[in-house]
C-alpha cells in the first residue's frame, strides 16, 4: 500500500476518518478531564482585551461549521467502509457455498453467513441494509453504496450523527483536530501538528520541519462568527477549507492517537485508534 505523508490538506480528511469510524465505537477515554469533551465556554474574550494571536490561541478550542467539502469527504468515507463490508460478505458467501456444497442459485441470508463472519454481521455506516440473493449475485446496499463504485462516481450523501468539528490549539505549540457527535460522544483526535504564528492573523502549520500550509483568521482574536480559512498548495494560495467559527471554548488535554505499526500519519484507509 502506498504511504501518504501528512500535509495540511489531509487534515480534514483524517478527521472525517476518525469521526465516522466504522460505526458506534465510543472513545470517551480519550477525554481525561471533561466527560463530554466540550470544555468551558469562558474562552471567548473573557478579558475583553485584544492580545496578539500568539497569546490568544493557546488553550482554546474552535468549533467549526460543517462545510460541504467535509460532508463530501464523510460520504466518501462511508462509501468506502460499506464497500469493504460488502467485500467481506461476498467472501463469506463463497465460503458458505463451498462448505455447504450449495448450488449457484441457492438463496443465502445474513443469518446463514453469521458463522463465517468472525467480526459479526457488518453494518452500513449510513444505515443501509445489505441485500443478498443467490450466491452468484454481489451483495447490495439499500442506501446506494455499491461494489462497482469507481473514482469519480457520485456517492450517496453522508448520513449519520451530526458532527461538531473542532480545531484545538494546545499550550505546547501544537494543534489537533477532533469532534463530538450530537449526543456528546467523543471522536478523535487527529495527530498533533506544530504551528507558528507568521503574521497578525495567520499561522503556518509545520510537519517534519517543513511548512505544510497556512491558516488565516478574519480577526486577530477570532471568535464566534469569524472565519477559519485553510490554504494549501506550493504557494499556499489554494483555499482548501473556509469554515465559520461557531463557538470558542477552553481546550482540554487530548491524548495522541496510536498509529498502527507499518502505517504513517496521513494514511486514510482506516481511522486512527485511541490510546489505551
Amino acid at each position: 500500500m502506498k504511504k501518504t505523508k501528512l500535509n495540511l490538506s489531509l487534515l480534514p480528511l483524517v478527521l472525517i476518518g476518525v469521526l465516522i469510524g466504522c460505526g458506534d465505537d465510543k472513545n470517551s477515554e480519550s477525554v481525561p478531564e471533561d466527560v463530554g469533551g466540550i470544555g468551558t465556554s469562558d474562552a471567548q474574550g473573557s478579558e475583553n482585551k485584544e492580545v496578539t494571536l500568539a497569546e490568544y490561541l493557546p488553550g482554546k478550542r474552535f468549533f467549526l461549521g460543517m462545510t460541504e467539502q467535509m460532508k463530501e469527504a464523510a460520504a466518501k468515507r462511508q462509501n468506502n467502509i460499506c464497500k469493504s463490508n460488502m467485500r467481506t460478505l461476498e467472501l463469506a458467501v463463497l465460503e458458505w457455498a463451498l462448505e455447504k456444497r450449495k448450488a449457484d442459485t441457492s438463496e443465502v441470508t445474513l443469518e446463514k453467513l453469521a458463522p463465517f463472519l468472525k467480526d459479526g454481521i457488518p453494518k452500513c455506516p449510513a444505515g443501509g441494509q445489505y441485500i443478498l440473493t443467490a450466491d452468484t449475485k454481489k451483495p447490495k446496499c439499500s442506501y446506494g453504496h455499491t461494489l462497482d463504485f469507481k473514482k469519480g462516481d457520485k456517492v450517496p450523501p453522508y448520513n449519520g450523527p451530526k458532527i461538531r468539528v473542532f480545531i484545538q490549539f494546545n499550550e505546547n505549540g501544537t494543534t489537533q483536530l477532533g469532534g463530538l457527535k450530537e449526543m456528546g460522544e467523543w471522536d478523535g483526535p487527529s495527530p498533533s501538528i506544530n504551528y507558528e504564528v507568521s503574521s497578525p492573523m495567520e499561522l503556518t502549520m509545520k510537519y517534519e520541519g517543513a511548512n505544510r500550509g497556512k491558516v488565516v483568521f478574519t480577526n486577530i482574536n477570532p471568535t464566534r462568527g469569524d472565519v477559519f480559512k485553510m490554504l494549501v498548495g506550493p504557494e499556499e494560495s489554494e483555499v482548501f477549507l473556509n469554515a465559520p467559527i461557531t463557538e470558542v471554548v477552553s481546550a482540554i488535554p487530548l491524548k495522541e492517537p496510536k498509529i498502527p505499526e507499518g502505517r504513517e500519519v496521513g494514511e486514510l484507509e482506516e481511522p486512527f485508534e485511541p490510546v489505551e
